[in-house]
């Protein structure tokens, strides 16, 4: 598995613990811009579920489905 050499293992094993309908993403665009990125906006969401997925174990269309869906939850609540 590739991710990104900056992560911990402790937040690698966090991610891969928390239930999925407790995540949600974001960005650190502009601060911490992803590898080979020179547009730095948080319309680079999807590397950031890219990563995730990675880490997860699943594909990054499955980590924007289900962020999406708990942000919505998380506005009608």
């Amino acid at each position: 598995m590739e991710t990104r050499r900056d992560f911990q293992v402790e937040s690698i094993t966090a991610l891969r613990r928390i239930d999925g309908e407790q995540l949600l993403l974001e960005t650190d665009v502009p601060n911490y811009p992803a590898a080979n990125q020179e547009l730095l906006s948080p319309s680079c969401i999807g590397v950031t579920a890219r990563e995730v997925a990675k880490i997860r174990g699943c594909s990054w269309m499955d980590v924007l489905h289900q962020t999406a869906e708990n942000d919505q939850q998380l506005y009608r609540g």
